[in-house]
């Protein structure tokens, strides 16, 4: 008789891996979380320690673990004569003038550009024919083919020698294990995903309990149907956007008609939202993430902008108005004349074709982050600027990230703001406004992680 005991554990199981997904799985490891975590999205630039269910048959047919680093745009193959012109967003190949690629950039790390995550290829008339993947090792791990429409026909995950591992229909769903001369077929990711947390509970000696997720899709599904012995219950943490309804699949959790018994709401505004819906209180709350802040905030006279447009809410008049602080604007393109010419301000330092080395410098060098300038974010700037303590204020029409942005740090114009940086730069001890800051951000501390998830 089999008397083998396995040590239970929890599993996170998140439907996509973005932003939020990394700070929940930072926070949780932060807080002693030792479990598993698998993501069922298809992603080549994970961290160590977080499995694609996709890949994880890959990487037992990889072996050891790859040494390579991720490609860049200009290590792509491509035929004799062929070229490959990029810049800092995307890059295109062309056969003399006709374009027969796109390369897409991994965004898994702001401050590393042009690494290689994806490149279309298409047809001499344009239409697209496939898609190769590339993971953070440079290893071209999956290939997704298009039928004469351009509309995904199949995706195919290969190993380090290019065979095919996994193979996924995609108008029917279906999925391939290739193993050892043996197919098995899997008729969806969610029974993909149970196989592949079966497959880990018998090679690690454990038993899989309880099951936390983010997406009340396929992992709200695997969670509905995993039959391990729970011990505190599942746990959903909400990320998505807010909105206003109570979705169909979190009322069967009100309802009690599932093993999730505790929703974390990620999101201040969604949380809000949910309740003036109606939404339980006693089994959904709020809960942030655990920041690993890069440094304090010492009041120094030295301010931050981020920008890759010339419209920069009233720069110059906020040089001139304030100079006794020194104000660093960076970008990662050229600067146009216009942006130059305020170099000539005393407390005024331009930065155009600004380096990596250079920007983690600003960071840390500056302890007040301006959010004024027109058109998109750059460098994940406004979520830096409040990992790296520094005060954020901006306007109603140039605010970016407002998860980090306290509202009453944001104004109505440059003047109103200017009325409340009259204060605030006077101050050295600014840890009341940081406070207000870190509050909307959702800041939690290791013990409120510890204490709400029942670790074990």
């Amino acid at each position: 008789m089999d008397q083998t005991i396995s040590v239970k554990t929890k599993v996170m199981l998140l439907g996509f891996f973005d932003d939020k997904a990394n700070m929940l799985r930072e926070s949780a490891r932060k807080a002693g979380f030792l479990g598993p975590i698998f993501v069922l999205e298809d992603n080549g630039f994970l961290p160590d320690d977080v499995i694609s269910i996709y890949h994880y048959f890959i990487r037992d047919a990889l072996g050891a673990k790859p040494e390579g680093k991720a490609r860049f745009f200009n290590e792509i193959e491509i035929p004799e004569y062929w070229s490959i012109e990029g810049d800092n967003n995307v890059a295109t190949i062309y056969d003399m003038h006709r374009e027969r690629g796109k390369i897409y950039y991994s965004n898994h790390d702001p401050l590393q550009r042009r690494l290689v995550k994806q490149v279309d290829w298409f047809s001499e008339r344009g239409i697209r024919t496939s898609s190769d993947f590339y993971d953070k090792y440079g290893i071209l791990y999956g290939r997704m083919t298009y039928d004469g429409e351009g509309q995904e026909f199949q995706m195919t995950w290969l190993s380090a020698d290019q065979h095919e591992v996994l193979t996924q229909n995609k108008r029917t769903g279906d999925i391939i294990w290739n193993h050892d001369g043996k197919m098995k077929i899997y008729r969806n990711l969610t029974e993909l995903t149970v196989a592949v947390l079966q497959e880990y509970e018998r090679s690690n000696g454990v038993s899989i309990s309880d099951v936390w997720y983010n997406s009340l899709s396929y992992p709200f599904f695997v969670s509905m149907i995993w039959k391990g012995q729970r011990v505190d219950g599942d746990c959903l943490f909400w990320q998505e956007a807010p909105r206003d309804d109570i979705p169909g699949n979190m009322q069967l959790i009100f309802d009690h008609r599932t093993e999730t018994k505790k929703i974390f709401i990620q999101n201040l505004e969604s949380y809000q939202r949910f309740i003036a819906a109606g939404m339980d209180a006693t089994i959904a709350s709020p809960l942030g993430f655990v920041f690993n802040y890069q440094k304090e905030n010492l009041g120094r006279p030295e301010a931050l902008i981020c920008t890759n447009s010339d419209q920069v809410e009233h720069l110059e008049d906020i040089g001139k108005r304030y100079p006794k602080i020194h104000f660093h604007v960076c970008a990662i393109t050229e600067m146009s004349q216009k942006l130059l010419r305020l170099g000539k301000l005393d407390n005024m330092s331009l930065y155009p074709s600004v380096s990596m080395t250079m920007v983690q410098e600003l960071f840390q060098k500056c302890d007040y982050y301006l959010d004024i300038n027109h058109g998109g974010q750059i460098l994940d700037a406004v979520k830096t600027a409040y990992l790296y303590n520094q005060l954020i204020v901006g306007i109603e029409e140039t605010a970016h990230n407002r998860e980090y942005i306290a509202p009453e740090h944001i104004f109505t114009d440059w003047e109103k703001m200017c009325e409340y940086l009259d204060v605030v730069f006077e101050k050295h001890d600014l840890a009341e406004e940081l406070a207000t800051q870190k509050k909307r951000g959702m800041d939690e501390s290791v013990v409120t992680y510890q204490k709400l998830l029942l670790f074990v």
